[in-house]
């Protein structure tokens, strides 16, 4: 035997390395995407580091936009809420930053904002009917309920 049959049926064989599915929520496309609608439902189109990570964090999974819709509208403790800062939002901060659809903002917060070609990707987006659904419902219901002094209390950096 050679290594390349299969003596019971004496048929050759050969393994063929195929390209593995990247999650959608993994996509840089998707991310950017993402990205965008997060600033888009923002008020002013900026939104601080800190936000943005716990939005993100947030719009990834439907418990995880449970959890943080529960927190912010009945106020409910935040012990137990763990918040995953992903290296994936920067990715897509320097891809948008890339494309000038985003710019930082140095200060207090330092934050990111949209440019007016953001803007107007952010709106096209937004526009789309047939995805990003459920992450434009959440944002909608969000965005007159988080401020910077809950997602303070929430990462635990004020009291």
């Amino acid at each position: 035997m050679n290594g390349t049959e299969i003596p019971q049926i004496d048929v050759p064989f050969s393994f063929t390395r195929r390209p593995r599915p990247i999650p959608p929520d993994l996509r840089p496309d998707w991310r950017v995407s993402v990205l965008l609608l997060i600033l888009y439902y923002s008020r002013g189109h900026k939104v601080s580091l800190r936000k943005l990570n716990v939005i993100n964090w947030a719009i990834r999974s439907a418990d995880n936009r449970e959890v943080l819709l529960d927190y912010l509208l009945n106020k409910t403790q935040s012990y137990g809420i763990v918040i995953r800062f992903e290296p994936g939002i920067i990715r897509a901060i320097d891809l948008a930053k890339g494309y000038k659809l985003v710019e930082m903002e140095y200060g207090t917060p330092s934050g990111i904002k949209l440019t007016a070609k953001g803007a107007e990707t952010a709106k096209k987006i937004n526009n789309l009917s047939d995805c990003f659904e459920k992450e434009r419902e959440f944002l909608i219901n969000i965005k007159p309920h988080v401020k910077e002094k809950d997602i303070s209390v929430l990462l635990n950096w004020e009291n």
